[in-house]
């Protein structure tokens, strides 16, 4: 890329695969951009993204968010590997989703135990979107602060636009 002079790479993902984000958001400072509506061939909804990588702007370090903050923002909980939207959350200032280590394998057994398991995740995206929020940042809990059958992975969300 570099041979041909190319500044600007955009292609879509998946938010759910954690590695990806972790390569592309925190090593080469992409932005993901939400694309609703995206479905599986059987018609599940699928979380879908855009993601940009702009090899001359990259997006700025994680905002300042303690360890407690991230759990405490999380818009998602989680029992084992089933997800359920929080209640009761309050559009302001910078949120969390806690997600666990997901890989292409692992969503698809995560969905054939859970069939609402993309729907669920889907609609929480959707609704961070719907609420003006985008992708500020992809990072993982310290081991030692959360235990190990936990989520500690997880995107801060930030306000994009004003509404």
């Amino acid at each position: 890329m570099r041979e041909r002079k190319v500044n600007r790479l955009k292609f879509g993902t998946s938010p759910l695969l954690t590695g990806n984000a972790e390569l592309y958001i925190t090593r080469f400072g992409s932005r993901y951009h939400w694309r609703g509506g995206t479905k599986t061939p059987d018609g599940k909804p699928w979380p879908f993204v855009s993601c940009e990588i702009d090899f001359d702007d990259p997006l700025a370090r994680s905002l300042d968010v303690s360890n407690e903050e991230i759990v405490q923002r999380s818009v998602v909980d989680w029992e084992g590997m089933r997800p359920s939207p929080r209640r009761g959350v309050v559009y302001a200032g910078p949120l969390t989703v806690l997600l666990p280590d997901l890989t292409s394998a692992s969503l698809a057994e995560a969905g054939e135990r859970d069939p609402e398991f993309l729907a669920t995740l889907s609609s929480v995206f959707h609704s961070l979107s719907v609420h003006g929020y985008g992708f500020a940042w992809f990072d993982r809990l310290d081991p030692a602060a959360v235990p190990s059958d936990r989520p500690r992975c997880y995107y801060i969300m930030k306000r994009v636009l004003a509404l």
